[in-house]
């Protein structure tokens, strides 16, 4: 989907240009570099949750980009537990073979992911993380972005204290007119 965004083309010319990547044998940090070359004037920022279940991705991130900036979600596990319940998230999010009820697997990644998290941040300078409460983000947006912003060096924009408003320049479609976004898949659930 980022491909389709960044050179206007459809799915199955992203999809070309991905195969086209994977011939090269891109590493992450080289394909990342070449999302970035095609960003002018703007900032690749990956917000991939599933990072934290591995801890070894963390430390990867750590080992191939110099001074990246890492901004640590908290949220209550009571929220997270059900909302990973109502969204059915064990379908696309964790499709290992297990043995947990889906409220004890949504518990268990919650809980690996702070300890993940927590393990990880122990080692990356203070400098170089920023801790964000979804609660409050949720509460006072505003305040909580521009402290973002700050922290990540990027100029505020009021829109992002909207993420509901100009939904069509926000990436949060599928790749095909019929399919579903693969990131928060309770969005459009919402209006503010």
């Amino acid at each position: 989907r980022a491909l389709m965004e960044l050179k206007q083309c459809s799915a199955a010319a992203a999809k070309e240009l991905m195969q086209q990547c994977e011939e090269q044998q891109l590493t992450t940090q080289q394909f990342y570099g070449l999302l970035q070359a095609w960003l002018p004037n703007r900032t690749l920022v990956d917000k991939t949750p599933s990072y934290a279940l591995d801890l070894e991705i963390l430390r990867r991130a750590e080992r191939d980009f110099t001074g990246t900036r890492y901004l640590h979600l908290r949220r209550h596990p009571y929220a997270m537990i059900r909302s990973f319940e109502e969204a059915r998230l064990e379908q696309v999010f964790f499709r290992h073979q297990h043995h947990f009820s889906q409220r004890q697997l949504a518990e268990l990644v919650w809980l690996v992911s702070q300890q993940n998290i927590l393990q990880f941040l122990a080692t990356v300078p203070a400098e170089r993380q920023y801790q964000v409460h979804f609660e409050e983000l949720v509460k006072k947006p505003e305040t909580v972005l521009r402290g973002v912003c700050e922290f990540l060096g990027l100029a505020y924009e009021s829109e992002m204290a909207a993420p509901y408003q100009s939904q069509t320049k926000r990436m949060v479609d599928g790749i095909h007119p019929l399919s579903k976004m693969l990131g928060d898949v309770k969005f459009h659930q919402h209006s503010t």
